[in-house]
């Protein structure tokens, strides 16, 4: 990601439970580490739909490398997820795409 070139990460997780639609509380953009803009403002995570029918929520996370530098793209998304039987788990989905070397991918 060179000179004026743009890079944008987009990934959807559309997270269906099993007897109700699971509950997104705490969602944040974090340890962004590189790229984002100057400001952290290129990168962001938010809930953007919610099914009853399906029983899904979806999270869309979305970086953009700062733009006419050659910088890497590296930035999670946390949050809290609630499901009807009150029980509960923190997730945390990161990408990291390195000026140099291989990009890689976690969920946990």
């Amino acid at each position: 990601m060179l000179g004026n070139d743009v890079f944008i990460f987009k990934y959807d997780a559309v997270i269906i439970a099993h007897n109700s639609v699971p509950i997104v509380t705490n969602l944040q953009a974090t340890n962004m580490n590189e790229g984002c803009g100057g400001h952290d403002q290129k990168c962001k995570c938010q809930e953007t739909a919610v099914s009853i029918k399906d029983r899904s929520t979806t999270v869309h996370m979305q970086g953009q490398g700062t733009s006419g530098t050659g910088t890497s793209l590296d930035f999670q998304c946390e949050f809290d997820l609630t499901f009807a039987n009150k029980e509960s788990c923190h997730c945390v989905m990161h990408w990291d795409s390195p000026l140099v070397g291989a990009d890689s991918w976690s969920v946990s």
